[in-house]
């Protein structure tokens, strides 16, 4: 099979979940099959392709929290490969994708340290068909566009900024599939200079009705009237971010 044959495909949705309980919860739910142009394919993996050694798809999806409710009561996020497997990430999502399974017990993924195509393979796929490196892009064009207030996505309060920037994932320690993955969120970010980092400031009328001398009635105002502005990890002027929690 040549990937290159496997047309792309991708949707992204937003799915409310209610349990037995009647309690609900809000996803965001994104699905691919296929790569992009750029996607570089290791030479292990054509092979294996080539000659049958290697029989799986490139598809694969993440499901993300979009509410308190979902993050609180599911805080440990799990691959899948179809079915659950029995291992956690430390990711903010969880990934479900058409992995190579260790061939004795099947229901792990095949070691990441190893130097073969079916390594490589989950390599490629976390990094180029999971699609957690779009997640950002999504929410920010998507979920919470146009310089609406966050509030109307994330909740009633500003503070909930908090739950957009806890889907950026942090690196795991060590080298592995998992950290991999998250580097390539990053790689993405900078290389297309995404606007995904949101910045709050009062809006037009806040400001407009308050003086440099009221402050305490800006504050007061920009608690309700606060929009979004989405910065990218370069750009001059106003528009140069920075960031205060780098070690």
């Amino acid at each position: 099979m040549a990937l290159d044959r496997v047309a792309v495909s991708e949707a992204v949705y937003r799915a409310t979940i209610v349990d037995s309980d009647g309690r609900d919860e809000l996803w965001l739910v994104s699905r691919r099959v296929g790569l992009d142009d750029d996607a570089r394919v290791p030479a292990s993996v054509a092979a294996a392709l080539g000659g049958r050694e290697l029989a799986l798809l490139p598809r694969g999806g993440v499901a993300a929290p979009l509410d308190a409710a979902a993050a609180d009561r599911r805080p440990a996020r799990r691959a899948f490969c179809f079915l659950p497997l029995p291992l956690k990430t430390g990711l903010p999502v969880h990934v479900n994708a058409h992995f190579a399974l260790d061939h004795e017990a099947r229901c792990c993924l095949w070691p990441d340290d190893d130097a073969g195509a079916k390594a490589d393979w989950n390599y490629l796929l976390v990094r180029d068909v999971s699609l957690l490196r779009r997640v950002p892009h999504y929410l920010s064009s998507s979920v919470v566009a146009d310089n609406i207030s966050l509030m109307e996505s994330f909740g009633d309060e500003i503070p909930n900024l908090d739950a957009y920037g806890r889907l950026f994932p942090a690196l795991p320690p060590g080298r592995g599939y998992w950290r991999s993955l998250a580097e390539a969120v990053y790689q993405r970010i900078e290389r297309r200079q995404e606007a995904v980092f949101p910045v709050a400031v009062p809006s037009a009328n806040a400001a407009a009705g308050a003086t440099a001398l009221n402050a305490a009635a800006l504050d007061a105002s920009a608690s309700t009237q606060v929009e979004v502005e989405w910065i990218s990890t370069s750009g001059e002027g106003a528009a140069r971010p920075f960031f205060d929690n780098m070690a």
